[in-house]
């Protein structure tokens, strides 16, 4: 299983990874494809070792039930670099 996130720009931990790192990150978050993930790269690696579910999250969505459609669609027809 994996959760599947991609990013609008590269965001980093500034303090080590605690919670207020991590809800740093929420408004960075995007549609899966809409984002400068490299997400055929990185599914093709999960893939490669054995992930067979993945599971869409995005925090802090403008538009829930619109951007969860259009990361499903994205992941459905992605071309994994396999």
């Amino acid at each position: 299983l994996m959760h599947v996130k991609d990013m609008s720009r590269i965001g980093r931990f500034t303090r080590g990874g605690d919670m207020q790192d991590v809800m740093s990150l929420f408004p960075l978050m995007t549609t899966a494809g809409a984002g400068v993930l490299e997400l055929p790269r990185i599914l093709g690696h999960a893939k490669r070792n054995g992930v067979e579910h993945f599971y869409v999250e995005q925090d802090l969505a403008a538009d829930p039930r619109g951007q969860l459609g259009a990361s499903i669609r994205y992941l459905r027809e992605v071309a994994l670099a396999i």
